[in-house]
């Protein structure tokens, strides 16, 4: 809902520079610079109808109070993990690579139950309360899926 608020105060402001652009300087007046060119096809507007901001905006708020957390166990028994989360309309992601020798290696294969190499874990969890809880995904047996 905030992403398409913002989407259409935008495009207010786009109309008044429009309006004023228009006042300034006449239509047929070529673009004298790059800047006016790209100024000009900023003020076109976005290329989305509100249809599309409006399902946009849906989609988004299916994601807030989400996060994923995933492993991959390489053939070279490097660990591939991967974060994403939304909280607030803020998004954050990261990627962690942790070698079999490193002091947290073997806490995150229990976590994920990687066993070998080509075995692969996501953890989903929502924004509950002022924690993140775990959620299981349909079909989850709570064992990491294998190559």
């Amino acid at each position: 809902m905030a992403t398409l608020c913002f989407t259409r105060a935008l495009r207010s402001r786009v109309r008044l520079l429009q309006r004023f652009l228009s006042m300034s300087n006449s239509s047929d007046e070529q673009p004298k610079n790059a800047g006016q060119k790209i100024l000009q096809k900023f003020l076109q507007g976005p290329f989305v109808s509100d249809e599309q901001l409006e399902e946009n905006a849906a989609a988004s708020e299916k994601l807030e109070g989400t996060s994923r957390e995933t492993a991959y166990l390489n053939d070279d028994g490097m660990l591939v993990m991967h974060y994403w989360s939304q909280k607030n309309y803020a998004v954050s992601d990261g990627w962690d690579h942790v070698m079999p020798g490193e002091a947290h290696y073997a806490e995150l294969c229990r976590k994920h139950g990687l066993k070998k190499p080509g075995d692969s874990n996501l953890i989903v969890m929502r924004f509950v309360d002022g924690n993140w809880v775990e959620e299981k995904q349909q079909g989850e047996t709570g064992t990491a899926k294998s190559a």
